[in-house]
């Protein structure tokens, strides 16, 4: 079996070390299995409280939440929503993220004009003075799953 790198292992299984990796192949140390539950939620809760203590972030995760959340309602419900909601929006990180929404949404909906003016104003954006600049991601890229 081939792992994500599509290397093998000397003994023929996922990795390079031919380590098994969690996903189920039936040879994971019970501690170990412990250790990897314990890390994954203490890396929600950490995603959970940079969440709580930026308001940028903690806007856009609500964006795609409430997103998902019209989803069934269909795209018309969720377009209204977030253009009755942009003009309230006082961070230009939150109202970027609704107007990423609205794109898709219009598409959907086939009003292709109309997500094209979202794509338009995205573009010509002037770039925020009070906006920090993104901080780069952890080294070593995201945790593993």
């Amino acid at each position: 079996m081939r792992g994500p790198d599509g290397m093998r292992g000397p003994d023929g299984m996922r990795g390079p070390m031919g380590d098994r990796g969690g996903d189920g192949g039936g040879g994971e140390d019970p501690r170990m299995a412990r250790y990897n539950l314990m890390r994954g939620y203490l890396d929600a809760v950490d995603r959970y409280a940079r969440l709580a203590h930026d308001p940028q972030l903690a806007g856009i995760a609500a964006v795609v939440n409430a997103a998902d959340t019209l989803k069934p309602r269909g795209a018309d419900a969720a377009i209204e929503f977030f253009t009755k909601i942009l003009p309230d929006v006082k961070s230009p990180a939150v109202q970027r993220a609704i107007r990423i929404q609205l794109v898709d949404l219009y598409k959907a909906a086939g009003k292709q004009d109309q997500a094209l003016e979202q794509l338009k104003t995205l573009i010509t954006a002037e770039p925020s003075k009070d906006e920090p600049a993104m901080a780069p991601p952890p080294a070593g890229g995201p945790p593993p799953r």
